[in-house]
């Protein structure tokens, strides 16, 4: 799932944007990437949000698949490509060609070997750095791939934009809000850069004003469901629901997404609309049945509605689907504190603080079930220490009065 910052422009997504100013891409590249268009179809991972979205969704990546999964004509190409490397491995231009087929395929440390022995052999070659640096970047290693677009300057339009963003990734706020600032004066990149705008600002916690810079994105590709979602999540984290779940509403009319469902549903939890967001979740679970972002958000809408036992459910399947993410832990100590389950509570939280350790919900959460746990202990020990005090005796050995009920029934 959904590490990191979430929700950017793809700005890797363009193959022209690795054009080397000083040679064009070759037209065997060209081939590849068409055939890849034509041959394969892109899917987006889903990337859902905790109580309130926490970032914007997380860009598309390329089809993963094994090797003998390819199309037979890329598998062909593949191979005429290793062929020609082996015979002439001292020429870099089919090492580049198969560099960048790799990379289109999600094959991203294969691409990466590729381009680095392209760049051992000819330490200048710009169009190789460029495509090392998209490489970099989609193994999320972002200084050194702001350090290859820094070496390969000048740089076009899309490179300047995945400069950018790692510029955002490796915490350059300033820098990165002034490279898409200059961005926004040329109306081929406008967009791009003020989505990217956005992702720096809402890295900074100011939402509105990323939700600001979405509508600028917007103005460019009024129907794009992506732009609707993040804007959704932005003005969700900046306390207007009612207007989030609007942009919710249009991403889905576009495109019927599980992860569209799932900010949909946390959305109407923040409403207080527990039964609709279940809902949400539940139609996100029937396109996605081994979803733990669906069961976990089912798990919210259960406790909102005091349903206990159904929520502790609801988390044990998402943790049982990926235990490695600690708001699942969370949702389920909430559920076994309600049903006075405190050593599990605590159990769950104290794992949750291990892999999050300023996990601040966590710690108050900690502190409340072991208040509740001092509580109880303190009164088992006060009824422990009361007197066991015996009925007194009578005072005579006169008979006492009837009781009224006896009175009343009669012996």
């Amino acid at each position: 799932m959904r590490k990191g910052f979430q929700g950017t422009a793809d700005l890797t997504e363009h193959p022209e944007s690795m054009k080397a100013h000083t040679r064009p891409i070759t037209r065997s590249i060209l081939w590849v990437l068409t055939a890849l268009t034509t041959s394969l179809a892109a899917q987006t991972p889903v990337a859902v949000l905790q109580t309130t979205p926490r970032g914007l969704p997380t860009e598309p990546r390329p089809l993963q698949t094994g090797a003998d999964a390819l199309p037979l004509e890329l598998d062909q190409r593949l191979e005429t490509l290793t062929r020609r490397i082996e015979t002439h491995p001292e020429q870099t231009e089919a090492r580049l060609q198969r560099g960048a087929l790799w990379y289109q395929l999600g094959k991203y440390h294969k691409a990466l070997y590729d381009f680095e022995a392209c760049l051992a052999a000819e330490p200048n070659a710009t169009e190789a750095r460029l495509w090392r640096a998209r490489t970099l970047c989609r193994l999320e290693r972002w200084q050194a791939a702001l350090e290859d677009l820094n070496r390969a300057q000048p740089l076009d339009r899309e490179g300047l934009l995945l400069r950018g963003k790692c510029l955002a990734q490796t915490g350059r706020y300033k820098e990165a809000l002034q490279q898409f600032e200059e961005l926004l004066q040329s109306p081929a990149s406008a967009g791009e850069a003020a989505r990217n705008l956005a992702e720096v600002y809402f890295r900074l916690g100011q939402y509105a004003t990323a939700a600001g810079w979405l509508t600028e994105a917007l103005r460019a590709q009024p129907h794009n469901p992506r732009l609707l979602n993040d804007r959704g999540v932005a003005r969700s984290r900046s306390g207007d629901p009612e207007a989030a779940l609007k942009d919710f509403e249009q991403a889905l009319q576009l495109e019927w997404s599980p992860e569209f469902l799932l900010n949909q549903a946390l959305c109407l939890l923040q409403l207080e609309r527990p039964a609709a967001a279940r809902q949400a979740a539940v139609a996100a679970l029937r396109i996605q049945p081994a979803n733990p972002d669906a069961y976990y958000t089912i798990g919210l809408s259960e406790l909102a509605e005091e349903l206990y036992p159904a929520a502790l459910k609801s988390f044990d399947l998402a943790i049982q689907l990926d235990p490695s993410v600690s708001w699942y832990f969370l949702g389920r100590a909430k559920a076994r504190l309600h049903l006075g389950e405190l050593y599990p509570a605590i159990e769950d939280i104290n794992h949750v603080l291990e892999l999050e350790p300023d996990n601040w919900e966590a710690d108050e959460l900690l502190l409340k079930a072991y208040a509740e746990l001092d509580r109880q202990n303190l009164q088992w020990l006060q009824q422990q220490s009361l007197p066991q005090t015996a009925a007194p005796e009578p005072q005579s050995s006169l008979p006492q009065p009837p009781s009224i009920l006896e009175d009343f029934f009669g012996e």
